[in-house]
C-alpha cells in the first residue's frame, strides 16, 4: 500500500511538473515550445500504446487553454510579486502575510493545473496512463539521479 501511494505521489509530481513547465513557459515564451515539449514528451513515452487523432487534439486543446489562462493572470502575478518585495523590504518581515501571499499562490497554481492533469488523465486510456507513468518514473530517476525504475 505505501509503495503504491510513493508511486502515485511522485507520478502527481510529476505532473504537476510538466505542468507548471507549461505555465512557465506560457509566461515566458508564449507556451508554443512548451506546448510542443510536452506533447512529444508523451508521444515519446507512449511507443506501445500511441496517442490517436483525436487524443493528441484534446490534449492540445488543453494546454492550450492552459496557457491562455496563464497568460490572463500576468497582471495578477506581477502584483503578487511586487507584494511580496515589498514585505521583504520592510524592516520587519510580516510572515503572516508572506505566507497568505504564499498560499494563494499555490491555489492559484492548483486551479489551473490540477484540471490539466484530470483532462490529460481521462484522456489516456488504462494502458497508455501505465506506460506514460513507467517513462515519467524513468525520466525523474535519469534528471535526478535515482536508480529506482
Amino acid at each position: 500500500m505505501k509503495r503504491k501511494y510513493l508511486v502515485v505521489t511522485a507520478f502527481v509530481a510529476a505532473l504537476l511538473v510538466v505542468a507548471s513547465g507549461v505555465a512557465y513557459a506560457a509566461h515566458r515564451f508564449g507556451g508554443g515550445m512548451m506546448k510542443g515539449h510536452v506533447v512529444g514528451f508523451i508521444e515519446d513515452a507512449l511507443q506501445k500504446n500511441p496517442l490517436t487523432a483525436q487524443q493528441k487534439a484534446a490534449i492540445e486543446a488543453t494546454l492550450d487553454k492552459t496557457i491562455a489562462d496563464v497568460k490572463s493572470h500576468k497582471a495578477d502575478r506581477q502584483a503578487a510579486m511586487d507584494e511580496a518585495l515589498t514585505l521583504f523590504q520592510a524592516d520587519t518581515l510580516d510572515t503572516a502575510a508572506l505566507q497568505a501571499l504564499q498560499t494563494q499562490h499555490v491555489q492559484r497554481f492548483a486551479a489551473v493545473v490540477l484540471p490539466v492533469i484530470g483532462e490529460v488523465h481521462d484522456v489516456l486510456s488504462p494502458a497508455q496512463r501505465a506506460e506514460l507513468v513507467q517513462a515519467v518514473r524513468e525520466h525523474h530517476a535519469a534528471m535526478h539521479g535515482s536508480s529506482e525504475k
